[in-house]
This record gives structure tokens, C-alpha cells and sequence, in this order.
């Protein structure tokens, strides 16, 4: 580490840059936290049923929207590397290229989730699981959310967009305002309130489908204002190549990841009802956790991609040891917030005793992973806006896949634990993959990628 090597001065500059660029992602993260959770509180206070729905619900979407975000980590470290060179031509055909694939991949991405919606609910909730009413609402949820899915995924390349070029800022506040929106109509429609119509789940998922229009429309009206450091301008595909090459391994890793995600949550379906709201709700509450480290993962990338692309190895690796530690500081008091108000969050959404009881454990069990969390997502992110997205790929292919299903089979169901033993199962698996990733920013090789 040679961040000893600065001046007092330059150090000084180094963190202010980081947290200028970091705490409008945070914020940004923290308010789809909130978002995220009252929506689930919403919901949970309608019924039972409509929180279950979302333990399909939220997997099926996060996994498809995700595996896309990899384009979007690829773009992010070539334009973050033109960004640093001052290179404007480049980072405006990078955009711009990126753009156009999103629609089209939002379209084909869109038509292929609402054609397999009922798969994919079968496949979660498997044939043990009675519960018609609860299938019902997914699939209805589901049309909503991928109707608007080519919105969702050029909202994705435009917010990268942005944080590329340095301005965190403008996505936090749109993020605000069209998650403003979400909860509104959520509200209003999933009760039907002030004379609209009582719509239950449809009302939720009519409230997310609009709020992903409104933030793709707003931030492409920004991006285009004058004072701008990247503009959409004419599409020039050749400048993707690299992009791709950066992307393939974070496709690959998200898949793999996303896999393993899946099984597990496969695993929480056939733990019956009662489990599935207690699951909600406590990734609704731990969400405050992977938000907040995920957020500093995507600053530290960044501006590690703006420091390589301005040939400034050093400042980068300063930046990543930085960003760890104030993570780390960070997720270890969110995990003494969630042990020591386990029993108030979780009732906040689970009224029945059986979920509540669960939960309650549940929550404790995922106090002890938010530090390795911090870890994990600061050391991935900053690879990644590296060039180096091999290495994430590899810790998901022994994490998520390895570890994790493995030990939650074994934990949930051979040594009967239920649902603590799929937390406890997956709190191993952040913390294989935070050694991992450990070791390959320490050894240094991220420094000299080429893109």
C-alpha cells in the first residue's frame, strides 16, 4: 500500500474527492432503501399474502435487471477511463452505443419476462407450496415490471452515465423524486385511498412501473443539458469492444451469482408462507445494510477507473483502502443497529408470531455479516471499475454457488434450522468471498489492466 507515500495535503484531497463522489451514491442508495422498505411495509400491513408475493417478486427482478447491470459495470470503467483522459469523443460514443443496446435489450428482456412469468413463480415457490392467491399476485406484479423494463435498463446505462463523469448528484435527486412517485401511487392504489380504486398488488407494481419511466425520462433530459461532461451524441459501436471485454466476466459473475441467489431462494419457497414474510421482510431491513456497502463499492470503482484512465495508479489503490475502512466503520454500526432493534424492525412488518419469532433470529444472524458485506462490495466494485471483473467472477463462482447453496441445503433442511440456517449460510458465503477479494487487491495486478 504506498498511500503512505502522499503528502498530508494530497491525502487530504484524495478523501474529500472520494466522499464528494460517495455520499450522493450512498444517499441515492439509502433512499431506495427506504423506498424498498416501505414499500414492503405497505404491503405487509394489506396482507400477509401480498409480502409473500414479494419473496418471488424481488428475486425474479432483481436477478434479471441485475444481469444486465453487467453491461453497465463495463461501460462504467471505459467512460470512467475516458472521463480521466479527458477524452469527451470517446465517452459520448461510449454512452451513446451503450444506450441504444439497453433499449434494445429492455425490450427483448421485457418480452421474455412476462412470457415466462409463471415459470419463474413455479420455479420459486415449487409445487409444495399451496398457495394460489400468493402466485397470482407475482405473475401480476411481474407484467407490470417488465412492461416497463426497456425504461429500466437505459435508466441503468444513463445513471451510470452520470456517475462516471463524476456527477453523483443528479441520479440521487431523480432517484428521489421518481421513488417519491413509487411510494405515492403505491400508497394510494394498493388501498384505494381518496376515492381510487382498492387495486392490492396491482397498485404497487403500477406504482414501480411508473416510477422506472419517470427515472428513465428525467435523467435523459438532464444528460442532455449544455453544461454537461457526457452527452448522448451518434452511437459509434466500434468504441464497445472493450466495453464487452470488461463485460463478459461481469455477466458471467452476475449469472453465476444470480444462480446461486435463485437456489437458495428456491430453498426459502419450500420453507412455507410463514418463512417467506419473515425472509421479506428481513431483506427489507438488511437492505439498509448491502445498499449502503453496494453504494461505496460503486464510488470506489468510479473513481478508481477516472484515477487508472488519468495514469495515477497510486491515487487509486488510496482510494480503495479508504473506502474499506470507512465502510467498514460504517457496516459495523448498522449490524449493532440490527442486533439490538431486531425485535422492533421485524414487527414493523410481520404482525403473526410465527414470522415474527423467525425473523427476529434471522436478523441477528445477519448483524454478524454486514462488516464482511463491506468488504466484499468495496473490494468488487473497485475491481471492476479497475477493468478486472474476472476476479468477482471467480469469488461468485465459489461463494454464491459453492458455499452458499450448499451450506443453506444443509443448514436449512439436513440439520433442520429453516430459515435461520439459509442466513446463516449465506453470512459464510460474504465472508469467503471478502478474503478472496482481499488477496487480489492486495497482490496488485487490477494496477496494470489495459482496456
Amino acid at each position: 500500500m504506498k498511500e503512505n507515500a502522499s503528502t498530508p495535503s494530497k491525502d487530504q484531497g484524495l478523501r474529500g474527492e472520494i466522499l464528494t463522489l460517495a455520499c450522493p451514491i450512498l444517499i441515492s442508495g439509502l433512499l431506495g432503501t427506504i423506498i424498498m422498505f416501505t414499500d414492503r411495509l405497505i404491503l405487509g400491513r394489506y396482507s400477509p399474502d401480498t409480502l409473500a408475493s414479494m419473496q418471488v417478486i424481488g428475486p425474479i427482478t432483481w436477478t434479471a435487471f441485475s444481469i444486465f447491470g453487467s453491461f453497465g459495470i463495463g461501460m462504467l470503467a471505459i467512460l470512467g477511463r475516458a472521463v480521466g483522459a479527458k477524452d469527451s469523443e470517446r465517452a459520448n460514443g461510449v454512452l451513446s452505443s451503450s444506450l441504444l443496446i439497453a433499449m434494445i435489450a429492455g425490450i427483448v428482456l421485457g418480452g421474455l419476462g412476462i412470457a415466462g412469468k409463471a415459470w419463474f413463480t413455479e420455479l420459486l415457490m415449487g409445487t409444495d407450496n399451496p398457495s394460489q392467491t400468493v402466485r397470482d399476485m407475482a405473475t401480476t406484479y411481474l407484467t407490470w415490471t417488465f412492461s416497463a423494463a426497456p425504461f429500466t435498463t437505459m435508466a441503468v446505462i444513463l445513471t451510470f452515465g452520470f456517475q462516471a463523469s463524476g456527477d453523483t448528484k443528479t441520479p440521487m435527486w431523480v432517484s428521489f423524486f421518481s421513488g417519491f412517485v413509487n411510494l405515492s401511487l403505491s400508497w394510494v392504489f394498493v388501498f384505494g385511498l381518496f376515492g381510487a380504486p382498492e387495486w392490492g398488488i396491482t397498485g404497487a407494481a403500477l406504482g414501480t412501473a411508473s416510477a422506472s419511466v419517470i427515472n428513465c425520462l428525467v435523467l435523459g433530459w438532464l444528460i442532455q443539458r449544455p453544461n454537461r461532461t457526457v452527452r448522448i451524441t451518434r452511437p459509434d459501436f466500434s468504441l464497445l469492444r472493450p466495453v464487452f471485454n470488461v463485460a463478459f466476466p461481469a455477466f458471467a459473475e452476475r449469472v453465476i451469482l444470480h444462480s446461486g441467489f435463485l437456489i437458495f431462494t428456491g430453498f426459502v419457497g419450500r420453507l412455507g408462507t410463514a418463512a417467506m414474510a419473515a425472509q421479506q421482510a428481513c431483506l427489507a431491513i438488511e437492505s439498509l445494510g448491502f445498499i449502503a456497502s453496494y453504494a461505496l463499492g460503486n464510488a470506489s470503482g468510479t473513481i478508481v477507473a477516472q484515477k487508472l484512465g488519468a495514469k495515477d495508479p497510486d491515487a487509486a489503490e488510496a482510494t480503495i483502502w479508504y473506502t474499506m475502512r470507512f465502510s467498514f466503520l460504517l457496516m459495523c454500526a448498522i449490524g449493532a443497529l440490527f442486533f439490538f432493534g431486531a425485535e422492533t424492525f421485524v414487527g414493523w412488518f410481520c404482525t403473526d408470531p410465527e414470522s415474527l419469532a423467525v425473523g427476529i433470529v434471522c436478523m441477528k444472524v445477519a448483524s454478524i455479516a454486514q462488516p464482511m458485506m463491506a468488504f466484499c462490495d468495496c473490494f468488487a466494485g473497485s475491481l471492476r471499475g479497475a477493468g478486472d471483473t474476472r476476479s468477482p467472477m471467480i469469488a461468485a463462482l465459489f461463494g454464491p454457488v459453492a458455499v452458499r447453496v450448499t451450506a443453506c441445503y444443509l443448514l436449512a433442511f439436513t440439520f433442520n434450522l429453516g430459515l435461520m440456517g439459509i442466513w446463516i449460510g449465506s453470512t459464510f458465503d460474504w465472508g469467503i468471498r471478502a478474503l478472496w477479494l482481499f488477496f487480489v487487491v492486495k497482490r496488485g495486478r487490477w494496477k496494470s489492466i489495459e482496456v
